[in-house]
């Protein structure tokens, strides 16, 4: 099993260290040492380890960034299996999602089902539609409110061309029931209806991407964050887009 942070066990292993460098601190205020100006410099080093320990992982981590590792091949070619990212938690505090964003998010109930991972719990996808758009997908292209959407980062295949959503979903689940009520008919094809407070999600590898189109919506609520830098591979440091 995996290593988590987010676990009981990766906090516990944090507060053991603060705790053992809280001694060290201590212990060196306490000692007398012939070279006083040395014992001072460790004191205020420690005492600096500690502040920024302590920010990292109980203040920044769970609110301001988040360590996200690339599971999949749904992203690919923007992102590969085994880059590490870190994602930007508090962005969404401070304004709406925007269309085309890379975005973590904790994966609904249908989509743990379908996937067969429970344990794979976070999920990223870009963002297609916002609450209120139409989307229909064509040959693995996204389009939303009538209009093709300018997507240079997708993956598509010369050879096969995926099926239409939401045309050849209608008898899957949840579209045949759950949402069956949010597709509609406009310019001669159906389109979906995203709903308030939710987003149309799907990965850019088209034909190889477990997404919107296979369980629906991503709820406002369940979204973690929007994909900041990739730190690793170091070949492939930078902001994604």
């Amino acid at each position: 099993m995996a290593f988590q942070w987010d676990s009981v066990w990766g906090y516990l292993i944090v507060a053991g260290v603060l705790l053992v460098l809280l001694q060290l601190r201590i212990a060196l205020q306490r000692e007398r040492w012939e070279d006083e100006r040395l014992r001072q410099f460790l004191v205020e080093a420690v005492e600096s380890l500690l502040i920024a320990l302590a920010l990292v992982f109980f203040l920044i981590r769970p609110f301001v960034v988040h360590a996200f590792l690339i599971p999949s091949q749904s992203m690919e070619p923007t992102l590969l299996v085994g880059d590490r990212l870190l994602v930007n938690k508090f962005v969404y505090r401070l304004r709406q999602p925007h269309r085309q964003e890379i975005v973590v998010f904790k994966a609904p109930y249908l989509a743990l089902q379908k996937s067969m991972k429970p344990d794979q719990t976070d999920y990223i996808k870009r963002l297609i539609g916002l609450p209120g758009d139409l989307v229909r997908v064509e040959n693995g292209r996204a389009l939303v409110n009538g209009k093709s959407l300018h997507e240079p980062y997708i993956q598509l295949s010369s050879t096969f061309g995926g099926r239409t959503f939401p045309d050849d979903y209608l008898r899957e689940t949840p579209w045949r029931d759950t949402y069956r009520n949010l597709i509609e008919q406009h310019w001669g094809k159906l389109w979906v209806r995203v709903p308030e407070g939710h987003y149309f999600v799907m990965g850019d590898n088209r034909f190889n991407s477990l997404d919107s189109r296979d369980w629906g919506f991503v709820p406002y609520h369940a979204l973690i964050g929007k994909s900041l830098i990739r730190f690793w591979p170091l070949q492939r440091i930078g902001f994604i887009h």
